[in-house]
């Protein structure tokens, strides 16, 4: 066995990972390599062309024993060159194009993670698992925040998908999966299957994908045992797009086009239209009148990975512009950072203190968001809290206090505009979020984090 310690280039063998690597690896040769709970980092970012493994020989394993293994940072997290290779039980998340790209004949991604994927410029599709071949296998994978490439500079519209079987692919199989976005995404596909065809999709969940599944209308491929799930019908959705093949015992819920024509015998569908009510109900939270934006910010700072921890954010009056009239009501817009989502637990806020520290609170009320108290916001994505009765004075500045719920470090970086006057973030390791005059908290002077844009009425 061979261990390894830096990267670089390797030819066949038994190789381990004795600590985390900056930088990706390269094997020549059929290779057996175990991650032992270690990081392989590329870093960086932008468009360059890099990858965290590359494995060229046929009968290659990439695994890990103890746990936690991941390879991030990269363009390409993993490429497989060589036949019948195979990824097991790898964290695949935070890659910037492609988690894995199954190049050859009979490869598999086994068990594992897939996320979070985003970062270049100059390609529009976000791809958990690019399958290129024949006979591909995604079994057992956990997809999660898998949306287009919000940066693409390009006019045409882009493509997030946790799997995609290319037009040269086909007999693929997809098994025993999970994926899941936050927030419904035109152009967002759960698995898309190319006209290579026959492609096997089987036992599966989906949930707030645009098209859970498509398949082209070739090969004889078998699509059952699914569950696809929308929180919102958008228009051109469906659950499962297929005209041939077997479709059976699928179950899509929310869809106004849950299946294609013909292909409802033997699957089961749940909807329900907006023109159900037998009369129309009052909304019991209106949209308010009059209003408009106080705060308009762009975010340009990874203030940083912040866990299991309460910021507190001073937002300065003299960065906002307030209405002539009255404010009763306000709501927050939440940004994420481009390369990590943030799950927050809970978030609120209130007119700064006239006296004690910069994180002080008068009073602190609690934001919601869709009716509930916690919120991830995507990568790369937005956010709007619902609107909050509130009495401001317009000439105080407004503190917001939000806790991190994040356990596992994937979803809890910051973003943040520095150097802004008056401004500032503030962080304490345990949950004050509702405690407006805290104490013991480390104040960073500049940074206005989490926030972008804040609305009130009064215009």
């Amino acid at each position: 066995m061979t261990i390894i310690s830096s990267a670089g280039t390797y030819g066949a063998g038994t190789f381990k990972l004795s600590q985390n690597i900056a930088g990706g690896l390269v094997f020549t040769g059929t290779a057996f390599l175990d991650l032992a709970g270690h990081t392989i980092d590329v870093g960086g970012g932008g468009n360059v062309w890099n990858y965290g493994v590359i494995a060229q020989g046929s009968n290659t394993v990439i695994g890990d024993s103890a746990g936690g293994g991941k390879v991030t940072g990269a363009r390409v997290g993993v490429k497989l060159e060589g036949s019948n290779s195979k990824i097991v039980n790898i964290d695949l998340s935070h890659n910037r194009y492609i988690g894995a790209w199954l190049a050859a004949t009979d490869c598999s991604v086994i068990g594992g993670k897939c996320g979070y994927i985003g970062g270049v410029t100059d390609e529009k599709y976000a791809i958990g698992i690019q399958c290129d071949s024949l006979r591909p296998v995604v079994y057992g994978v956990q997809f999660d925040e898998i949306y287009f490439q919000s940066g693409y500079i390009g006019s045409s519209a882009g493509e997030g998908l946790p799997v995609n079987f290319a037009a040269t692919s086909s007999d693929g199989r997809m098994e025993r999966c999970v994926a899941i976005n936050s927030i419904p995404q035109v152009n967002s596909y759960g698995i898309f299957c190319g006209i290579g065809g026959s492609h096997i999709v089987k036992d599966n969940q989906f949930v707030n994908f645009w098209r859970a599944c498509n398949h082209a209308s070739s090969g004889d491929p078998e699509i059952t045992g699914n569950v696809c799930i929308i929180s919102e019908n958008i228009d051109g959705s469906n659950g499962i797009a297929c005209d041939v093949g077997l479709i059976n015992k699928n179950i899509c819920v929310g869809y106004e086009r849950p299946y294609s024509e013909g292909k409802f015998n033997g699957n089961i569908a749940v909807f329900y239209p907006e023109n159900l009510a037998t009369e129309p109900q009052p909304d019991p939270d209106p949209y308010p009148t009059g209003t408009g934006s106080v705060l308009s910010i762009i975010h340009d700072t990874n203030f940083g990975n912040i866990g299991t921890k309460t910021a507190k954010i001073r937002v300065p009056v003299s960065e906002m512009t307030p209405p002539s009239n009255d404010v009763t009501k306000i709501r927050f817009k939440l940004s994420g950072n481009p390369t990590e989502s943030i799950s927050i637990s809970k978030v609120f806020v209130g007119p700064a203190a006239v006296s004690g520290d910069v994180w002080d609170a008068m009073t602190l009320n609690q934001l919601k968001f869709g009716g509930v108290n916690s919120v991830t916001v995507p990568s790369s994505g937005d956010v709007w809290s619902d609107w909050l009765d509130i009495i401001w004075d317009k000439t105080s500045d407004l503190i917001i206090s939000a806790y991190c719920s994040d356990t596992t470090g994937n979803s809890d970086a910051l973003y943040s505009s520095n150097q802004v006057s008056g401004a500032s973030t503030s962080i304490s390791t345990s949950d004050l979020a509702s405690t407006a005059n805290a104490s013991g908290l480390t104040s960073y002077s500049g940074y206005l984090s989490l926030i972008t844009e804040i609305e009130t009425d009064g215009f």
